[in-house]
């Protein structure tokens, strides 16, 4: 609950019980958080003085100055006669400077001031007592938001401004109180602020210490939202070719929901029955509240480090645009951006539209869906085994079949060739063996001439030498 709910809640308790709510609200001066005891002493002193005044009374001596003075305002605004000799007697006996200016303060409210000229510093002091006693609530128009850091804390500073007077006021709070409030703030948004008046010793700037902040009605976080959208578009987030395609079938899976939500259970259901044997980090995040934001992005980034993870689910059941807020958070969306790991976003049902659905890698419409995505149906996957084993068999038939052929084909060729050949070879054979007998033939007919050739020889002799003798004894006749 916080300050602002528990203020209401005094005032319901002293509209419907009257008198009757003082024991109810007491509870609460004991509390251990100062600003509960603050405003229950400041819903007390809105009852009579005589009635409250044993119970409000020993709050003089409270550790926290500022109930300490929420006590004496109490006492003021009570108008009773007695609350002068009160003053005197917490004057006389407290050492507190704080307080005794405060009191001085509501001195010169009561019309019996103290005459003298103050300092700077204590004319700053009272200044800030009389304006920073309540807090208000402001609305205007957000602009020159900027975030810096001081120490160990982070400050946002911002101007609230109005656009019809071109007004401004200087506001101030922690980064802790922004997350706290549940909205990221852009320029152009219109809010509310709750937040006391104050007057800065060192600059003296005036401007407001902000508590709380709000949008200003639910069209104007449906404005918000488009501001918010249009500025990470600007800067890329949501382009489609920086988009991670998700692992075909991821053996460990990074989830970040609320242990009790019901999507928790929606998606473990479901990626179950899909699908066995794998392996979830589960990280507990809180998906709604002042600390959701802070959470997911811690959880984002402690999955982002373990090397086994493949693919992150972020995921929540349905709301409404204020319940959705920490999904449409600027830091959630820059720590999905910045992620090492492909993210799944699956938050609320089918209608709903977070910012963290445009800067994941893919969406789901629900949580179901998201397991419907990731991992494919056991039956699913066996029938495309089988699927695909009976087409690697027919792959393989006709392959083999086609091989056959070809080899088929290629014995075809051969055999022809080796008829070829054979043919080839029988008809040299022939014609060797023709040329072998025509060599014989004439061999036999060259030894047959060459038997009749010395005979042949003689004959010819003799009858040369016959000739010769002739032809000498006619010559032997002549002679004679």
């Amino acid at each position: 609950m916080t300050a602002k709910q528990l203020e209401q809640y005094f005032s319901q308790l002293i509209r419907e019980k009257g008198e009757r709510s003082i024991q109810s609200i007491s509870i609460f001066l004991s509390h251990e958080k100062a600003p509960f005891r603050q405003k229950a002493v400041q819903a007390l002193g809105g009852l009579p003085l005589k009635q409250t005044k044993d119970v409000i009374f020993p709050l003089i001596e409270d550790s926290s100055i500022s109930v300490r003075k929420e006590v004496i305002n109490s006492l003021v605004r009570s108008g009773d006669a007695s609350v002068e000799g009160i003053l005197d007697a917490i004057v006389q006996s407290s050492q507190d400077e704080k307080l005794l200016t405060h009191i001085a303060l509501a001195r010169k409210r009561l019309g019996k001031s103290q005459s003298g000229i103050l300092s700077v510093s204590k004319f700053i002091d009272l200044t800030n007592d009389l304006l920073g006693q309540d807090e208000v609530l402001v609305e205007g128009e957000l602009s020159s938001y900027q975030v810096s850091s001081y120490g160990s804390n982070q400050w946002v500073f911002f101007d609230l401004k109005d656009e019809k007077k071109e007004s401004k006021i200087r506001c101030f709070t922690t980064l802790f109180t922004v997350r706290a409030s549940r909205i990221s703030p852009v320029d152009g948004m219109r809010i509310i602020v709750t937040g006391k008046s104050r007057l800065s010793p060192k600059s003296g700037m005036f401007s407001l210490n902000i508590s709380h902040i709000e949008i200003s009605g639910e069209g104007e976080l449906a404005k918000s939202f488009e501001i918010l959208k249009q500025k990470l578009l600007q800067e890329g987030l949501f382009q489609v070719s920086r988009k991670r395609s998700l692992p075909a079938l991821p053996h460990t899976i990074g989830l970040i929901t609320s242990q009790d939500a019901a999507a928790y259970k929606d998606f473990m259901k479901v990626l179950t029955d899909r699908m066995g044997g794998l392996n979830i980090r589960f990280h507990h995040a809180q998906v709604q509240g002042e600390r959701a934001v802070t959470s997911i992005i811690q959880a984002i980034e402690n999955l982002s480090t373990y090397p086994d993870v493949e693919v992150i689910v972020l995921t929540r059941g349905g709301g409404s645009i204020d319940d959705l807020h920490a999904f449409n958070d600027e830091a959630v969306a820059r720590a999905i951006y910045a992620c090492k790991k492909p993210v799944l976003s699956a938050i609320g049902h089918e209608r709903d539209e977070t910012i963290v659905d445009y800067v994941a890698d893919l969406r789901a419409s629900t949580p179901s869906n998201a397991a419907e995505l990731l991992v494919p149906h056991r039956q699913d996957l066996l029938r495309q085994i089988e699927s695909r084993k009976e087409y690697f068999s027919i792959q393989v038939n006709n392959k083999i079949s086609y091989q056959k052929n070809e080899v088929d084909i290629y014995l075809y060729r051969i055999s022809r060739a080796i008829v070829t050949v054979r043919e080839r070879v029988e008809g040299r054979i022939r014609w060797v063996s023709d040329l072998s007998h025509r060599i014989q033939v004439r061999i036999h007919q060259d030894a047959l001439r060459i038997d009749g050739f010395p005979q042949q020889m003689l004959q010819k002799v003799r009858q040369t030498i016959q000739r010769n003798m002739l032809e000498i004894e006619y010559k032997q006749a002549l002679m004679k």
